[in-house]
């Protein structure tokens, strides 16, 4: 691309980008106004991420708010989720302050506003004793709640274990296309392993379905103090609360990686006592070693041409799965099991010499 073209097809973005976001604030505007909300015109909107839902962080007057914006599917499945978590007393959990779909005549998006919830992204550096225990009690309250089997239809699960041949198959067809650091004898045998494991114990993992977030990577926990909050509801769904902990512990490896397998364990134990949970530390062992899998699956499946830095993060997550696959938790007994190994979350060299030299020391030969 010549660097003309490259300027005319930023500034082509950046304007559809800013009508975007005029559009979503007069949508929002005319909910607020609907709503009777006593400051209804917006005075700051800034973008937070893009995706399924653009999510942008809003003022209006003394109110901090969220608008969620995009297809009018989408947005009224986040709605209907966060109505639903209605039933969690307490904070930590974004509410709906009111939403609407485009009107027939026009493609626009649908827009959902709802609360904010305050905090900064878990790391070591926001990481608090009364926030993790904040944490576990609002998971706590949220996998009380019961679920129908069946899910939205939005997508198949990957966090169910009748999913699991499915998403093996995705993952070895992408290492080869991409070539990717791990050898395909060593994937195989792991994920016959696990395949053999979960066929074993099939009665094991037919367990009454509880709601579940699906999603508990660092980003969408929040820590303000000694409060913790949970965003990014989209994917809340009926599943084994096994893998929350999975995905939990997976966060905490690179947030306290001296602590995540004992605060894995107690709070695993809390759960099989409370829940009377006879099989859950057999479902942990595959549940911990999906959790990498299925972040190895994210970022294993990009067009080509193929950023270093991704297949960095894919040989990363899956020697994590082997991890715990090698060590399983323990609920009985002095050892825990489940070590706190690299993620990718992992800090890269900051400047572009010293990180290429490490995806060419990480990546020169597969595992």
């Amino acid at each position: 691309m010549r660097p003309l073209d490259f300027l005319n097809n930023f500034d082509g973005v950046r304007a559809q980008t800013q009508k975007q976001a005029a559009s979503a604030r007069a949508i929002a505007e005319q909910v607020l106004l609907h709503k009777g909300f006593p400051q209804p015109s917006i005075d700051v909107l800034h973008l937070v991420q893009r995706g399924e839902c653009d999510v942008y962080r809003a003022r209006a007057g003394s109110h901090e708010l969220v608008l969620h914006t995009g297809p009018e599917q989408v947005v009224e499945q986040l709605h209907d989720n966060l109505v639903t978590l209605e039933q969690i007393e307490g904070e930590g959990v974004p509410r709906v302050i009111g939403w609407t779909a485009p009107p027939d005549c026009e493609h626009g998006p649908a827009v959902l506003i709802t609360s904010l919830i305050a905090g900064l992204e878990l790391s070591g550096r926001t990481f608090k004793r009364e926030a993790w225990a904040d944490l576990c009690d609002l998971l706590l309250r949220l996998h009380r709640l019961p679920a129908v089997a069946e899910s939205s239809g939005r997508r198949r699960p990957v966090h169910d274990a009748a999913s699991f041949p499915a998403l093996a198959a995705q993952l070895e067809e992408a290492v080869q296309r991409h070539r990717l650091p791990i050898r395909l004898d060593r994937l195989r045998g792991h994920l016959s392993a696990m395949a053999e494991y979960a066929r074993l114990h099939a009665a094991a993992f037919n367990v009454r379905p509880k709601l579940i977030h699906t999603d508990l990577s660092r980003a969408n926990v929040l820590i303000d103090g000694p409060k913790a909050g949970i965003v990014d509801w989209l994917d809340l769904g009926p599943g084994d609360y096994a893998f929350d902990l999975a995905s939990l512990k997976f966060a905490m490896d690179s947030v306290r990686p001296g602590d995540s397998a004992k605060l894995l364990k107690e709070q695993a134990s809390l759960y099989r006592a409370l829940f009377d949970d006879s099989t859950l530390e057999l479902r942990m062992r595959f549940f911990l070693a999906l959790v990498g899998l299925v972040r190895a699956h994210s970022y294993a499946h990009h067009a080509r041409p193929y950023p270093p830095g991704r297949a960095w993060r894919v040989r990363t997550c899956y020697l994590h799965s082997e991890a715990q696959w090698r060590s399983p938790l323990r609920l009985e007994g002095p050892e825990v099991g489940a070590p706190a190994v690299m993620t990718d979350h992992r800090p890269l060299p900051p400047t572009p010499p010293l990180r290429a030299l490490f995806y060419l020391a990480s990546n020169r030969r597969s595992i």
